[in-house]
């Protein structure tokens, strides 16, 4: 028996060393749990990861946060003048995993603009995992701050599924999938629901959930005097003209991708992430669907307009 269990553990040594160089170490962000601003999770000021992929290995980069705890340039509190503030929050496509904070899709979004002499300042706050949920609090505990005259909601297709928040909190089961190899792979092929894995249906409970926390975000939004746009990358319900239906009801501008047209977009090979050439694409697609619907036009009032909070 003794012997048995000696080469079962030596087995399996065996097989994380090998996995080591074959899978990528699942670093996303320099994430802390519990920041003092109340939020379950947040970037860590300063803080950066060198990333190598969640699946098989990827070359390396660097997923970093400014001093402030988002992504990108630091930006003041204040808007710059005769620049529209736009704050965009997401998850992991809007944070940029697998690409440099330049290549993240609120960068190139920047520049799209920019490049159609609209001058605007995109602001990253995108967090690796959130879900719907934990996408407002991230606005109402931080993201608020920095008096966006629009917020971009990029929704993806597994926001209203299991969140960040829920997985951080399960430190153990959190240290054995960043570190174990094996466990990883166990995870992803027998239990893909511990992870959040997203759920295709478009329920009744599904439509409710979306249309509720859509309904939540929008009006912190206008509260602050600033308006919600919602981006749809890769639709939770897999209905893009349910989605559509949802926003359009709520008086939200809404962009929903078609899951074909999300699918077009070349990823990272081994991941589930675009390249910064998709990454791109879809941020001309944006700017010229935000410019042909005046909705930089509509931008919500100057700062000193604001409501009190």
């Amino acid at each position: 028996m003794g012997i048995a269990l000696l080469a079962t553990l030596l087995a399996l040594l065996l097989g994380e060393v090998i996995l080591y160089f074959v899978l990528g170490n699942l670093d996303v962000a320099p994430l802390v749990r519990h920041p003092s601003d109340g939020r379950c999770v947040g970037l860590e000021p300063g803080g950066e990861a060198t990333y190598t992929g969640t699946g098989l290995r990827i070359p390396a980069v660097n997923q970093d946060a400014n001093q402030y705890g988002y992504r990108g340039t630091p930006r003041a509190r204040q808007p710059s003048s005769g620049r529209t503030r736009i704050v965009a929050l997401g998850d992991s496509y809007t944070f940029g995993v697998g690409v440099t904070a330049d290549e993240a899709l609120p960068a190139a979004l920047e520049a799209a603009l920019d490049a159609d002499d609209r001058p605007v300042e995109v602001l990253n706050f995108g967090i690796p995992g959130l879900d719907l949920d934990e996408v407002t609090d991230q606005y109402r505990r931080f993201a608020r701050q920095w008096e966006p005259s629009i917020v971009v909601y990029f929704l993806f297709e597994n926001d209203l599924d299991q969140g960040l928040c829920d997985l951080a909190d399960r430190t153990t089961f959190m240290w054995l999938l960043r570190y174990s190899r094996i466990f990883r792979l166990g995870v992803v092929n027998l239990a893909p629901d511990a992870l959040g894995a997203p759920d295709p249906r478009s329920t009744p409970e599904r439509i409710a959930r979306l249309r509720r926390g859509l309904t939540e975000l929008r009006d912190l939004v206008s509260r602050d005097g600033a308006r919600l746009v919602v981006v749809g990358l890769a639709d939770p319900l897999r209905d893009a003209q349910a989605t559509q239906s949802i926003t359009d009801q709520l008086e939200i501008p809404g962009l929903i991708f078609d899951r074909r047209d999300y699918e077009r977009l070349k990823q990272i090979p081994h991941e589930g992430h675009w390249t910064a050439a998709a990454t791109r694409s879809a941020a001309h697609t944006i700017a010229s669907w935000l410019v042909s619907e005046h909705v930089l036009d509509q931008a919500g009032p100057n700062p000193a307009q604001r409501r009190p909070r």
